[in-house]
């Protein structure tokens, strides 16, 4: 399957920034988009984004490596970790 299919951007396209969960459930971070359309993905523990693309394909590819380098059993469930620009 596509990587990009593996990832979901919680309320892309109404929003400017959201979670990112796996397919899995896992809570894995935020998203958020710049002035220039930019999606950028920050993941969870971490205050600044590790990628930023163009175009979300290419982001989920990276996040979908980036996914497979990780503990996977150290992330959290989306509702326990959900972030502070999706709660509001």
């Amino acid at each position: 399957m596509d990587a990009r299919w593996e990832i979901d951007f919680i309320g892309f396209g109404e929003c400017d920034r959201g979670d990112v969960v796996a397919r899995s459930g896992q809570y894995l971070g935020t998203w958020k988009v710049d002035g220039n359309e930019h999606v950028s993905f920050i993941p969870v523990n971490q205050d600044k984004a590790v990628y930023t693309e163009p175009f979300l394909q290419s982001l989920c590819d990276k996040i979908q490596r980036w996914l497979s380098s990780v503990d996977i059993e150290g992330l959290s469930e989306v509702g326990s970790e959900g972030s502070e620009a999706s709660q509001s």
